[in-house]
């Protein structure tokens, strides 16, 4: 492993953490507080707000909180969060870091039409080169564009 990177993983589900790197369990969203996750593996849970006791419960923390929390500018972010990508995809304001992974959840979640992870990658195409990694998954790849990347005064962690 490269000792000038460092690994953060916000992982659920995750019972081994990875040599040198940081696991936190906690979900990824665009609001942070406590929410259920119901299903009984990694294809079909779905993080969904509270009512009433429906599943497990989770803490969330946002992208923000965590981009502020480490002071990093990520080179990568890997998110299969069960749903929860499109919220917190549509909830960003600039690009969050040089490359995005996204496991969209179309097929497997009800309230969102598959058309959703095209309409997306259409929204972020303003940052980001979009390449499918795996069809049978729903897994993309986003680059940062090159004119993008030479400006980085667009990057979440700039904003403040």
């Amino acid at each position: 492993m490269d000792n000038n990177k460092r690994v953060i993983g916000f992982d659920l589900n995750e019972i081994r953490q990875p040599a040198g790197a940081e696991l936190r369990r906690k979900a990824v969203l665009p609001f942070p507080g406590s929410f259920s996750i119901r299903g009984n593996n990694e294809v079909d849970s779905t993080v969904m707000p509270t009512f009433g006791h429906m599943g497990s419960q989770i803490q969330s923390v946002t992208l923000d909180s965590i981009l502020s929390e480490f002071d990093i500018i990520p080179s990568l972010i890997k998110m299969n969060i069960e749903g929860a990508e499109y919220p917190l995809l549509f909830s960003l304001k600039s690009p969050p870091a040089d490359q995005l992974i996204v496991s969209f959840h179309d097929f497997a979640h009800f309230p969102y039409p598959k058309q959703l992870s095209l309409i997306v990658r259409d929204y972020l195409s303003v940052w980001y080169d979009w390449k499918e990694t795996c069809a049978e998954y729903s897994w993309w790849m986003g680059l940062l564009r090159n004119d993008i990347r030479e400006n980085n005064k667009y990057f979440c962690k700039n904003e403040k």
